[in-house]
């Protein structure tokens, strides 16, 4: 008695699963088509092709990652963004039973990472490095602090928007417009500006102080209205240290 019980407890599984199986790969509830949107630097076709590989897998070699109402989204997101360093963002979403549709925010360049003249790096608001510029001149350009590859890393992790905020108060503080940043591993700073001139500084968290420093000493009578400086270091609390061009 005990054996037929099993027996039928094992068929009844294994009908199951075999049902299970047939029902899952039905073509009416399979994801057969990948829309993208979104893009303006990456290819659609590449992103496509990378959703449609983590969607080729299954779930214990029984359930297809195309049913639609098991597709990964997050994962096909998360393979997508580290495949993609421009992707800030992707979002998968059901348009039917039988298609998605993946969302993609690109990121927004807001400065350059640079290990020479030739060779710079975007950068966005989060000092995220993400792909190789030909635009070298279009946006202030920063080094130092990353010895790695820098694709995929980010620039001074926390305190770049704050750096990058600061570099922007204080040329529009002097009139100036800035060129290059250099930060040194002990955290100082050399801003310089076009044309001539260079601003040394050590970075913080909070540069308020610094800033009204620096708008406070070139508003004073020595300085006011010159541009000929070679550098201004302040680096030194309270003592503050300007060269000007000979």
């Amino acid at each position: 008695m005990l054996q037929i019980k099993i027996a039928v407890a094992t068929l009844a599984v294994f009908l199951f699963l075999g049902g299970l199986f047939f029902l899952v790969r039905l073509p009416e509830v399979t994801v057969s088509k990948v829309e993208v949107t979104g893009t303006a630097v990456a290819d659609p076709a590449l992103i496509q092709k990378i959703a449609e590989e983590t969607l080729s897998g299954s779930y214990a070699f029984l359930i297809p990652k195309k049913n639609t109402l098991f597709i990964p989204t997050g994962e096909v997101a998360e393979n997508i963004a580290a495949s993609f360093p421009i992707v800030k963002e992707a979002n998968v979403t059901h348009t039917s039973l039988t298609s998605v549709s993946v969302s993609v925010t690109e990121r927004t360049p807001v400065a350059l990472w640079c290990t020479s003249e030739e060779k710079c790096y975007l950068m966005d608001e989060d000092g995220f490095v993400y792909m190789t510029s030909e635009q070298s001149d279009a946006y202030v350009r920063y080094s130092g602090a990353i010895e790695a590859e820098p694709v995929g890393t980010v620039f001074l992790a926390g305190g770049f928007n704050s750096l990058n905020t600061f570099v922007g108060e204080t040329a529009k503080t002097l009139g100036r417009t800035p060129k290059t940043v250099i930060v040194e591993l002990n955290k100082d700073v050399t801003l310089s500006f076009v044309g001539r001139g260079e601003l040394k500084f050590v970075m913080s968290e909070n540069n308020t102080g610094t800033l009204e420093n620096i708008a406070s000493v070139f508003a004073s009578q020595k300085l006011k209205g010159r541009t000929d400086f070679e550098y201004a270091d302040f680096r030194f609390g309270n003592k503050v240290y300007v060269k000007f061009k000979e």
